[in-house]
Formats: C-alpha cells, structure tokens, sequence
C-alpha cells in the first residue's frame, strides 16, 4: 500500500477500541484577548500546547453551548482577497447568569471587545487531541451584535449570542500532553470563571 493510501485508511478506519463519542458536554471557556493570556502554539500544528495561564485576579468566562449542535451555520468559504480557503466558523453560546454583575462581567465584554477571544470547547469524545476544541486562535472569535437575545421563558432566561471567527485551519485544538492534564488544565480555568 502506498504511504498516501496508508494514510488516508488511518483516517478513515473506525477504531474499535476508541469508538467516536458523538456531541459536546455543553461547557466552553471565553477567554478575552485583551487579558493577555499565556499559551504556546505548536510550530507544526494548529494546537495550543501546555496550559493557558492568565495574569493574578484574571478570570476566564465560563460559558455554555446548545447540547444540539452549536456549530450550526459555520460554513467553508473561499477567500477572494487571497485565493485560500478559509473556514468560517460559528459558534452559537449560552451564558446562563443573571444580574447586573454577569452583565458587566461577562455579556457586556463578549458583546463590546474589539480584541475579541479565545474559545476552547469540551467535546464528550475523550481520545486526547481534539477533545478540546480551540477558536479563534489565529482569528479571534467576536459576538455578532445582531444575534444577541434573551427571552426569559426561552432557556431559562439564559442570554444566547453567535461569536464567528474566520481561521485558515478546519480544526485548532488545546492539548496539554494528554488527555487528562488537558481536562485538568480545563477544568482549573472552568472552576475559577465568572
């Protein structure tokens, strides 16, 4: 079998022993440009390597997706500036919080950055790279205005709004050396977020 062929059944073969888990657990973590936060990024792939470290007192967002499909409307497009294709991608969120202090902590800065942010979502596959999805890593991620609403007997009141970002690469991942030390580093910046 040619080396092109043996790579392309690698990617396609179903692995019986890491059946595919289907979905995202709903968690996703917002982390604002503008904090300045601390990652490495693989020379050779697009994946944030290590964990992400932010200042003292910053906090990451924490913020939810629609257990359905939260990917829904993202789409690939040509860019005719550059002759590349770039994918498009939207991403719809959840932020569950009420009260003026969540407004200004966590609607309000993901509404009005001009820097924009980083998204890593968690999806329930667990095999290690790529169960972390990253967005906006090279394009950061911003809220469409026009997509904010929130209806109080929808969602439980929660707020909903679609952050899009345009990268060159399909899919960025955060992993951190394995899959546990990823949910680890994870769960860390899931557990001090506003």
């Amino acid at each position: 079998m040619s080396p092109c062929t043996t790579e392309i059944v690698k990617g396609i073969a179903i692995d019986c022993a890491h059946a595919l888990v289907k979905g995202f657990t709903g968690r996703a973590l917002y982390i604002p440009y503008s904090v300045n936060p601390q990652l490495t990024i693989d020379s050779n792939n697009p994946r944030i390597l290590s964990a992400i470290t932010l200042g003292t007192g910053v906090k990451a967002k924490g913020i939810y997706t629609p257990m359905g499909d939260p990917f829904n409307g993202s789409s690939v497009a040509s860019n005719e500036d550059n002759g590349r294709v770039m994918f498009t991608k939207n991403l719809q969120v959840m932020v569950p919080l009420h009260g003026a202090d969540n407004a200004k902590d966590v609607i309000e800065p993901l509404m009005k950055s001009a820097e924009g942010g980083l998204v890593i979502v968690e999806r329930k596959d667990k095999r290690g790279l790529g169960s972390f999805v990253a967005y906006g890593l090279y394009d950061p991620m911003k809220a469409d205005p026009a997509s904010f609403s929130q209806n109080e007997t929808d969602n439980g009141g929660a707020a909903q709004l679609t952050l899009t970002c345009t990268e060159d690469y399909e899919e960025c991942n955060f992993y951190d050396t394995s899959y546990a030390a990823t949910k680890t580093a994870f769960d860390t910046l899931f557990a001090a977020a506003d």
